[in-house]
């Protein structure tokens, strides 16, 4: 197994976070109660020139940058907690002085950043990731290259995303058998999101019915993970044994993690939930909120 990189006590759980980005949870009780996130998907902003069509922010090249440097709960986040950030086309002003702040906080770092941005800006991601200020890097999926390919072995952390209704079965067959790790993310219709799947429904309906089948033959990958939205769309427990689902699922949307919209100054359950409330100075005190709306 690769180095760990934290070790620390989140209510009644034991956590274990590896270099290669396992995460290991050992409670000696029947549930789990954690205390604090342990992790956040955290909006930076809402500026990016990608012009996706079914991006469920919305963010276009007017999108406002968040300030990501004086929110008071960062400061109550516990060394090892993970923050997964949207780099969208790298042009927030105050991004490296947040990473430096995180990294000296022992705050896990992740960034998500579409295929376009990665290949224009893998070498500043490179080193951003031998600097330890960047550990994990998902790149949106917009065509299986070539280039794509013999970058991506420059970052033994990344992983990439596709969407249920998205990916084709051809982005599919030309990842196989390349030792690529692939995150399943669900569709979320909302924004550009919901007018996308309106105009392509019958497109989109036919790729996630592939990816339905898909999943539960031999995929030839590294890895396979899904999101919850995912889960529940591709009704992915129907594919692993019950040995299997009680070792790797690590909960329900907001038992374990909740979305911050820096931008918009607020949290919620998950990313695609669109019942809001507004940032607190502890991430305690907001998880209380998030768990409360699950209960």
């Amino acid at each position: 197994m690769a180095n760990i990189l934290y070790e620390y006590r989140n209510g009644n759980a034991q956590i274990e976070l590896y270099a290669d980005g396992t995460r290991i949870i050992r409670t000696e009780d029947d549930i789990l109660n954690f205390e604090y996130p342990l992790n956040n998907d955290i909006t930076i902003t809402h500026k990016c020139d990608g012009g996706c069509p079914y991006c469920y922010l919305g963010c276009t090249e007017n999108g406002k940058h968040a300030d990501i440097l004086s929110h008071k709960f960062f400061d109550t986040l516990l060394p090892g907690t993970e923050c997964a950030i949207n780099l969208n086309d790298m042009s927030h002003p105050q991004l490296l002085a947040f990473l430096g702040k995180m990294k000296n906080k022992g705050i896990v770092v992740n960034g998500t950043i579409n295929q376009k941005h990665f290949m224009k800006y893998w070498k500043d991601l490179y080193l951003l990731t031998m600097q330890g200020l960047i550990h994990g890097v998902g790149v949106s999926l917009m065509a299986p290259t070539e280039e794509l390919f013999k970058v991506l072995r420059y970052f033994p952390n990344a992983v990439v995303h596709v969407i249920n209704g998205i990916v084709s079965e051809d982005d599919i067959m030309k990842m196989e058998g390349r030792g690529i790790k692939l995150l399943i993310l669900g569709y979320k219709a909302l924004r550009r999101g919901e007018a996308y799947l309106t105009a392509n429904n019958d497109e989109v309906a036919k790729r996630q019915k592939f990816l339905y089948d898909y999943i539960a033959g031999k995929p030839k990958f590294k890895v396979i993970s899904f999101d919850n939205l995912a889960i529940e769309q591709l009704a992915a427990r129907r594919i692993v044994t019950d040995e299997q689902w009680e070792t790797m699922y690590q909960g329900e949307e907001g038992s374990a993690t909740f979305a911050i919209d820096l931008v918009d100054g607020t949290f919620a359950v998950s990313s695609s939930e669109t019942k809001t409330f507004p940032i607190m100075d502890d991430v305690r005190e907001m998880f209380k909120v998030v768990k409360a709306q699950c209960a």
